[in-house]
């Protein structure tokens, strides 16, 4: 099952993890999250479209591991 650990991507101390039974449904809740926690919300909605491309390079790259 893929997983993403949320603190090995945004360096926090966020202790979520992002599963599901694909690569892009783990994204999916992975993304999901960023949205809705109070630690990435603010990083989450003021992400310019270069960063939400490179970080999104960054968890493709994750999960290709």
């Amino acid at each position: 099952m893929p997983q993403i650990k949320c603190s090995e991507l945004t360096e926090t101390s966020c202790d979520f993890v992002a599963e599901g039974a694909t690569a892009e449904e783990a994204k999916e809740n992975f993304y999901k999250h960023g949205g809705e926690s109070p630690l990435h919300k603010e990083a989450h909605a003021t992400a310019t479209e270069e960063q939400k491309a490179a970080f999104g390079q960054k968890v493709d790259e994750y999960l290709a591991k």
